[in-house]
């Protein structure tokens, strides 16, 4: 059996494979923010349509051919540049992602606990940690959103909880004005809509992944980014915790990085169906450790 966690917004949980983990994120101490447009949610990385929404009635009440054409221009521009703008526009927000407690937690301990736990997504395990033979790390929230606003302090730094339904983009927070279009340009205009509607753009996914119980962190600075973003997570990171099917080379592997970041190791277990987790094999030097599971 295991225990409810007491606070379920502690911690936060992150999946990935086994090599990724010893050659790059334990390794370098690091973990990398992704282009928003390369995540794997069509709500995010297809089109987003913004629309004119008085555009027509400005033609309409035109009163010369020259306005009226003038007007027609831009509109056309517009719609036949807006993809490509907001495709570029999108690949410069970085973000990283990561699932969280179902904040649901039980009363008492219980079999089937560990499924309201973050590291006890057995589509997650499929899905982003190698079918169980990668790893899930375990971070600190609020050590690892200070770190981020330390290394991002020159940029704009948004975080939250994702919201799942399954609606389109509103109508009210992809609609502009044409006097708008006129004061800013096409480039400051989707910008601008971008930036004023933060949660409606990048905090809502489908009910499809509703069971991720998704909490991301989005950065966004103020010139192209050019290059990598990293995030240090020694101050951060609380636990190791292997894949039920990790193999052996890369178990050892992973457990020389325990002394080095002062972090416990433990094993998934899946024994009957219902996850729990194992201390895993006695290392000598973590009795000093945090014991956060």
């Amino acid at each position: 059996m295991h225990r409810p966690v007491k606070d379920p917004n502690k911690f936060v949980y992150h999946y990935t494979k086994s090599k990724k983990a010893i050659e790059y994120i334990l390794k370098n101490k690091t973990l990398l923010l992704n282009p928003y447009n390369k995540t794997n949610d069509p709500l995010e990385t297809k089109i987003w349509y913004l629309n004119i929404e008085d555009g027509i009635n400005r033609i309409h009440s035109a009163v010369f051919n020259s306005e009226k054409k003038k007007i027609i221009n831009e509109l056309w521009d517009f719609n036949s540049n807006q993809e490509k703008k907001l495709d570029k526009i999108k690949s410069n927000f970085k973000l990283i992602c990561f699932t969280r407690d179902n904040p649901n937690q039980p009363k008492s301990p219980s079999d089937t606990s560990g499924f309201l736990r973050g590291w006890g997504h057995p589509r997650m395990w499929a899905q982003y940690a190698e079918n169980h033979k990668g790893i899930c790390l375990m971070f600190d929230r609020d050590a690892l959103n200070n770190e981020l606003l330390k290394s991002f302090s020159n940029d704009k730094v948004y975080s939250g909880e994702v919201e799942y339904l399954n609606e389109p983009i509103s109508k009210e927070i992809k609609s502009l004005g044409y006097e708008e279009l006129m004061k800013f340009g096409i480039n400051k205009i989707i910008d601008k809509a971008i930036e004023e509607n933060i949660e409606g753009f990048f905090f809502k996914k489908a009910l499809d992944w509703q069971h991720e119980f998704e909490y991301r962190w989005i950065v966004k600075s103020d010139e192209e980014s050019k290059g990598d973003s990293y995030i240090p997570i020694s101050s951060s990171l609380r636990a190791i915790i292997l894949g039920a099917d990790v193999s052996k080379d890369d178990e050892n592997e992973l457990i020389n990085f325990s002394q080095n970041l002062r972090v416990r190791v433990y094993k998934m277990d899946w024994t009957n169906g219902c996850p729990y987790i194992d201390k895993g094999p006695y290392l000598p030097w973590v009795d000093e450790f945090d014991n956060p599971v």
